[in-house]
């Protein structure tokens, strides 16, 4: 859950993080995708996984993680949340309501 803050007049801060997935073949291609899949391409991989190392680094840690259901949504998240054994922050709640 949220943190308590151990002064009722001290506020909690709480930051939105927003991120688009990898690149993907079709990105690397110019094609616009919509709502169809395309793998993500070497550079895709390196994006995700460089932005999940730089917010160690940064020591942030996420309280929620939401992705949509598409591969390359997902994979971009788990990549950047790394996994439970590398300190990571687990698994990102899924929803398939897109729009």
């Amino acid at each position: 859950g949220l943190p308590e803050p151990s002064d009722a007049a001290m506020p909690i801060i709480l930051r939105l993080h927003m991120v688009r997935h990898g690149e993907t073949e079709a990105n690397k291609a110019n094609y616009v995708l919509g709502q169809r899949e395309s793998p993500l391409t070497a550079k895709g991989i390196s994006q995700a996984v460089a932005l999940g190392a730089f917010q160690r680094r940064r020591r942030q840690t996420f309280w929620r993680a939401y992705a949509s259901d598409y591969d390359r949504t997902l994979k971009t998240a788990r990549l950047i949340l790394g996994s439970a054994d590398e300190g990571g922050e687990g698994e990102p709640s899924c929803s398939s309501d897109v729009g």
